[in-house]
């Protein structure tokens, strides 16, 4: 299977003149793209990929069962006197 059959193909769209991104409503309806959502774009290895930014507030609980604590020893360790 080529690596371009694996891919879900979506409508087009493109950059106005005035460089605004003209979102088909079939995409946001999709993924639930809200007006003002901000976005970031990631480049890797030579395609890109439009992203969501999330702020921590709306990462919490995102991960139930995750465990938050890092074992730092002793914090000291290391330094000189």
């Amino acid at each position: 299977m080529a690596l371009l059959e694996s891919f879900e193909r979506t409508p087009t769209f493109e950059v106005s003149s005035d460089k605004g991104l003209a979102i088909p409503f079939e995409i946001l309806a999709k993924y639930g793209i809200q007006p003002g959502q901000k976005f970031v774009i990631l480049n890797y290895h030579g395609s890109s990929r439009l992203m969501p930014l999330v702020s921590i507030e709306e990462e919490r609980g995102s991960t139930p069962g995750l465990d938050t604590i890092v074992e730092l020893g002793n914090v000291g360790e290391g330094l000189q006197q």
